[in-house]
């Protein structure tokens, strides 16, 4: 993208190519900001669509995604200061602030032709402007935010052999003027603490995700370089790097003539006979991947099958981060089954006085009732301290269930925090022992 900027924009004696950035801009998200952002917006919002935006019902929303909260050591933490890791929320919220800035600062800028070109990628920003406003701009950025918390850092262009160069994400550009005529060039850019390390060809994985890896490089040296020297010293620089993992010569050297040939058009299109019959239905097997072995039966099954009726394509899977982690689906809604049969739960036991107490279980709700239901002074829950107190009786009918279908201990722990901190704050509540747990959510 830049390569193509650059091409057409002369970068005059006055001007320079710079690059903002955000300080751990997840971090320095917080719902203040985004609601002063929000109410900036909401105007666009309302002339585009023709809808008008309420605010405070959005902020409540995003709110309980930021307080969704995390466990640590079996006890459940609410998230203090920024956006949510991984949320998808997160990246709705960044573009909704950052695209604040752009209406508030960058578009005057650009109106008062102190800067001719503007392009983002979430929080990294590259610039051509004026080199005597640079500073103001920067001074404007980190002063818009009412919160004091959202900074941003600019990095200047740097002189290597005469020429100015800045490096943008993975993009190394290079200008000057030469003889009174501007030049440029762009090739891909590392930072000095990369280790140049690749997937191992021998190590255990289908072997299209090796070659797509490599093939992926490949490309990037080509987009990335504007001139055949770069690009020959990028591929170079490849070929060593994934010889000396283990992925044969020949394949690289295939690889690389294949990818040339296709980008840069030296390779013509030839019409295949006898392919007019192909089912346009395509039918993806997901997998586990079980070896070469295996591997290559499933090819010959595929090829097997008539394409005239349909294509076949394997997706292997693998063993994902997520799928490690307790999954949060709680199901609500009447159930027809007696609440003391079932298992997996969270459930809610209210007092006659009103009281309630909220707890969790993988058991079977009867066993657990049992267990609170005995009134020793060695095992006295803090329900039937309640009730004893309160003069009434302890009746396993006042159980009610508040959700099931809880996946993991973690789960039905989040859900148990949720609805103590409600009732908490109505001062219903007769949990006395889970304060570490709570998140404040409502």
């Amino acid at each position: 993208m830049p390569t193509m900027v650059v091409a057409h924009n002369n970068i005059a004696n006055d001007e320079e190519i710079v690059s903002f950035d955000c300080v751990s801009m997840y971090d320095s998200i917080n719902l203040d900001l985004v609601k002063w952002c929000l109410n900036k917006r909401k105007f666009d919002f309302l002339e585009n669509t023709g809808l008008k935006l309420d605010v405070e019902a959005t902020m409540k929303c995003i709110k309980l995604c930021y307080e969704e909260g995390m466990e640590y050591k079996g006890k459940i933490y609410k998230l203090k200061s920024g956006a949510p890791t991984g949320h998808p929320i997160s990246s709705a919220i960044q573009n909704i602030v950052l695209s604040t800035y752009e209406t508030e600062i960058y578009k005057k800028y650009i109106k008062s032709g102190s800067l001719r070109m503007y392009h983002r990628w979430v929080d990294d920003t590259i610039c051509i402007v004026k080199s005597s406003e640079k500073y103001h701009l920067l001074q404007e950025l980190n002063s818009l935010d009412p919160t004091k918390m959202l900074k941003f850092t600019m990095e200047e262009s740097t002189t290597e052999s005469g020429v100015n160069c800045i490096a943008f994400l993975d993009l190394k550009i290079r200008w000057g003027h030469n003889l009174g005529k501007f030049t440029w060039s762009t090739e891909v850019f590392r930072k000095a603490t990369t280790s140049d390390v690749m997937k191992p060809f021998t190590e255990f994985g289908p072997e299209n995700w090796k070659t797509g890896t490599l093939v992926w490089f490949l490309r990037r040296a080509v987009t990335h370089s504007s001139t055949m020297k770069l690009m020959d010293l990028e591929l170079n620089h490849l070929r060593t790097c994934f010889s000396r993992v283990g992925y044969p010569h020949w394949l690289i050297s295939n690889k690389i003539q294949k990818t040339i040939s296709v980008m840069l058009g030296y390779e013509k299109k030839e019409v295949k006979v006898g392919v007019e019959n192909k089912s346009d239905r395509w039918i993806v097997l997901h997998l586990p991947y079980s070896g070469k072995a295996a591997n290559d039966c499933l090819k010959k099954i595929r090829y097997l099958l008539p394409v005239e009726k349909c294509r076949v394509t394997i997706a292997y899977s693998t063993t994902k981060f997520r799928s490690l982690l307790p999954k949060f689906t709680p199901q609500h809604g009447p159930s027809r089954r007696d609440p003391l049969e079932v298992n997996n739960c969270v459930y809610k036991y209210l007092c006659q006085c009103g009281m309630v107490y909220i707890g969790e279980t993988l058991r079977r709700l009867d066993i657990r009732a049992s267990e609170h239901s005995r009134n020793t002074e060695k095992s006295r829950s803090p329900m039937m301290t309640h009730i004893n107190s309160c003069k009434n009786k302890f009746q396993k009918t006042n159980f009610t269930i508040v959700s099931t279908g809880l996946k993991g201990s973690s789960a039905r722990k989040k859900y148990e925090s949720i609805f103590i901190e409600f009732y908490k704050k109505s001062h219903q509540c007769m949990n006395i022992c889970e304060k570490s747990k709570v998140m404040s959510i409502f």
